[in-house]
């Protein structure tokens, strides 16, 4: 052999012993780089279960929370129309007042009005005979109660009106009364 072909043998025996360091230094940074990224993925799947567990919980108590409310929303909804229910009967019950009462609250309201006598009352078609002589009736009527007219002014006390005017102050009260036990 000829030591050109020795010093080949030797070059080619050097440069696959390289080969061979390079190949198994790759094969252990190829492990290296696996272990970590299925150790990184392991990592990030651990972290979005957790998340997914905690927004699935803050999803069911958003769901339960709207769902009280919505429930809260509709009882007060169902109250408030009773309470509607009870104003109305009210009005219908006051449109039937019995004369003698009608006439008691038309009296006790004008005592305690500054009257001059040029007033003129408006009352229910169905109340003027009951009213002559207390005071010059105008020709026009209401529905209920009675308007006292003075020189352009008005004092309406139809009793419509009047439940309307007080609902915002007694409805609290009627509300406490006709729902009081605690929930």
């Amino acid at each position: 052999m000829s030591s050109l072909e020795r010093i080949t043998e030797r070059i080619l025996e050097e440069a696959t012993k390289e080969a061979q360091v390079s190949l198994e230094a790759l094969e252990v940074k190829k492990s290296e780089i696996l272990a970590e990224g299925k150790k990184e993925a392991l990592a990030l799947g651990e972290r979005l279960i957790e998340k997914a567990k905690v927004d699935s919980h803050l999803d069911k108590e958003r769901a339960i929370a709207s769902a009280q409310l919505k429930s809260r929303d509709d009882i007060l909804s169902k109250r408030l129309s009773i309470l509607d229910s009870c104003f109305e009967k009210a009005k219908e019950e006051l449109k039937i007042i019995p004369d003698e009462r009608y006439l008691d609250f038309l009296k006790r309201t004008m005592d305690k009005l500054n009257l001059d006598g040029s007033e003129k009352l408006v009352v229910p078609e169905d109340k003027k005979d009951l009213v002559k002589g207390l005071m010059p009736l105008s020709e026009e009527n209401c529905q209920s109660g009675f308007i006292i007219e003075k020189a352009g002014i008005s004092y309406n006390f139809q009793f419509d009106e009047l439940i309307d005017y007080k609902r915002e102050e007694i409805q609290d009260e009627i509300f406490k009364l006709l729902f009081s036990r605690k929930e």
